[in-house]
């Protein structure tokens, strides 16, 4: 669904024929605040906004949008009869996607809204959801660190969003502490991994050191978005993870997770024919038979083969854990002990840092 704001009755109607035309759903409004009110409980692909309007304009629109918003990605348009370049770099530095010139072509605006959207899909390559009671936030940070994932994490409970980025894996911080440590404190909600497409274009011009996704994506087509949840046993988590793959066979493979390792795989043939909500079922049914079998099985496996005996020292992966167990029952100071002395065995561990940083700043608060 396509979104359109513009006071001028006129050019939401020519806009709502060129989309319809071309095969689009278009909602429009005359007013940005009622277009916020509904944006509260829809997610347009796409906004297409005047910039010129009464009592608020597309600017200040743009930034409310993005201020309700920020776990989406949602593409934005600016549209105007003001063509006057200072207004136009203004539109494109405050961070829209495209800019349409009044008066409007059809053929122009649909294919300037056809490329937005093919653009979109092609850097939203794959999405792994999740519950945040089933699986840590902690755990999430690591999980994109060792994936060397390029893309960002949407977090959103009953009260609170917010969207966490990374780069090749490494954390995009700017000021973002303060959300970091009111998702640690979140106890539920819904993430989603979004991991975005490395572009090759240009490679030649590139440092080396590009950024590794999972798996291999059409550039034209959106993966079904994939599974990551965790169960624990005997204080040890297992993650466990399932997605589509079409290299070199169409299959949906779920992994389990281990310290590190995998220590459990399952397979099965999926189809090129099938759309992208056939597979997410047939994902979403693999990954619960997955977790039923790790919740039957892997509980006397690890009692037989993998037991830890008191005098061994913690792996930096079982001081990761303790830490974030005892964080999330309010003892802070022995979260900072367990973490400190996983620092000392993965100085450079750039989640393991954030986890630091929010907990000392916790003992500082409490002090």
């Amino acid at each position: 669904m396509i979104l359109a704001v513009d006071d001028e009755q006129i050019y939401l109607d020519l806009l709502t024929d060129a989309l319809v035309a071309a095969g689009h759903e278009i909602k429009t409004f005359t007013s940005a605040l009622r277009a916020l009110e509904f944006v509260d409980h829809a997610d347009p692909q796409l906004i297409i906004s005047d910039i010129n309007m009464p009592e608020m304009d597309g600017f200040q629109f743009y930034q409310e949008y993005q201020n309700r918003c920020s776990h989406r990605q949602t593409p934005f348009v600016f549209l105007s009869s003001n063509s006057d370049p200072d207004t136009v770099i203004k539109g494109l530095n405050s961070g829209v996607d495209d800019y349409l010139q009044k008066p409007l072509h059809p053929e122009i605006i649909k294919a300037k809204v056809q490329s937005i959207l093919n653009r979109r899909k092609k850097y939203i390559s794959q999405k792994f959801s999740g519950n945040l009671k089933e699986l840590p936030f902690a755990k999430i940070l690591q999980f994109c660190e060792l994936k060397n994932l390029t893309g960002w994490v949407d977090i959103l409970s009953d009260d609170y969003a917010t969207k966490i980025n990374f780069q090749g894996g490494q954390l995009q911080l700017d000021d973002a502490t303060e959300s970091f440590e009111k998702v640690f404190d979140l106890p539920e909600g819904h993430f989603t991994i979004n991991v975005q497409q490395v572009d090759y274009q240009g490679l030649h011009t590139e440092s080396p050191g590009l950024p590794t996704v999972l798996g291999t994506v059409s550039a034209e087509n959106e993966k079904p978005m994939g599974k990551l949840s965790g169960i624990k046993i005997q204080k040890r988590l297992f993650q466990i993870q399932t997605e589509f793959t079409d290299q070199p066979d169409c299959q949906i493979a779920s992994i389990v997770v281990l310290d590190g390792r995998v220590v459990l795989k399952r397979n099965s043939t999926g189809s090129s024919s099938m759309n992208k909500y056939e597979l997410e079922k047939i994902i979403e049914l693999q990954h619960l038979s997955v977790e039923e079998e790790v919740h039957a099985k892997l509980d006397g496996l690890l009692a037989k083969n993998n037991k830890v005996k008191p005098e061994d020292k913690m792996s930096f992966h079982q001081l990761y854990d303790a830490g974030y167990d005892k964080y999330c029952s309010g003892d802070f100071a022995e979260a900072l002990n367990y973490w400190e002395e996983a620092e000392k065995d993965n100085p450079k561990d750039k989640t393991l840092a954030i986890n630091l940083s929010v907990v000392r700043k916790k003992l500082l608060g409490a002090g």
